[in-house]
């Protein structure tokens, strides 16, 4: 017998799948469901703990780029102005 909320194989007379907890109401058919449907499909993604933890590392991500490319701009003018090898313009 097959899972009706994710396809999973099951036993004959469990009332709750042991892989996703779905009920089992009513019997299922012998074939699997759709396999179009999403695998692995979490309703965790609509948390709004989620969301603020994307926004954040979005948020750090661009704040780390930002400092990284003034240090290296910054880095080239010293060493620019202070070096032998090369002039500033």
């Amino acid at each position: 017998m097959y899972c009706q909320h994710c396809g999973a194989v099951i036993s004959e007379n469990v009332k709750f799948c042991t892989l996703c907890g779905g009920t089992q109401n009513k019997p299922s058919k012998t074939v699997p469901p759709d396999t179009n449907s999403p695998v692995s499909f979490s309703l965790k993604i609509n948390d709004p703990a989620f969301a603020k933890y994307v926004k954040n590392t979005n948020r750090w991500s661009a704040i780390f780029a930002v400092i990284l490319a003034v240090v290296s701009v910054t880095g080239f003018f010293i060493y620019g102005e202070t070096g032998s090898e090369m002039e500033n313009p």
